[in-house]
């Protein structure tokens, strides 16, 4: 599977093998380097079927930085949305 991913923040892989039939995950990493709000976009690309998926990313960072992180599971094809905060005690 070929991925194109565009915008500040976020990185991953330009391609993960997926064999038939088989569930795997795309590891996407938004890691920003100061707090502002960032966008871009995902696209999931089956090279020999020409089937593409199209996810819009949206992130947002605010003082103090992210130290940890969360994994999201999404089917390609269909879509998600994720709202996350972590307020200080």
């Amino acid at each position: 599977m070929a991925a194109t991913l565009i915008g500040k923040g976020f990185s991953g892989p330009r391609e993960i093998t997926v064999p038939p039939g088989v569930t795997a995950t795309y590891p996407l990493t938004f890691a920003p380097q100061s707090s502002a709000s960032y966008a871009g976009t995902l696209e999931l690309a089956i090279v020999s079927s020409n089937e593409r998926n199209v996810y819009v990313l949206n992130g947002k960072a605010g003082e103090p930085l992210a130290e940890g992180h969360i994994t999201v599971d999404c089917q390609m094809g269909s879509g998600f949305y994720l709202l996350g905060a972590v307020l200080e005690p």
